[in-house]
């Protein structure tokens, strides 16, 4: 279903004119079932020990990576209010 979206998913998330980061859990590479990895400045971090339920597999590594993610750019991060 979404594969067949104009643009696909996977262009609109490239494209984003803001900072973004893919999570992909450790068992699933090196195989992007959608192709290669993203392109166009979208970071990839890689959760160890973690297959496509990476929250799940490793919770800590998990979050650990969300914190990174905001680490590279605060302004995206959620506010604490």
């Amino acid at each position: 279903l979404l594969a067949q979206r104009t643009p696909t998913f996977r262009d609109a998330f490239e494209n984003l004119d803001i900072p973004r980061t893919y999570l992909i859990g450790q068992r699933s590479l090196p195989d992007f079932a959608e192709g290669p990895p993203p392109q166009n400045g979208v970071i990839v971090a890689v959760v160890a020990a973690a297959g496509h339920l990476m929250n799940v597999d490793n919770p800590d590594g998990f979050a650990r990576a969300i914190a990174r993610a905001f680490a590279e750019d605060p302004s995206v991060a959620p506010s604490r209010s």
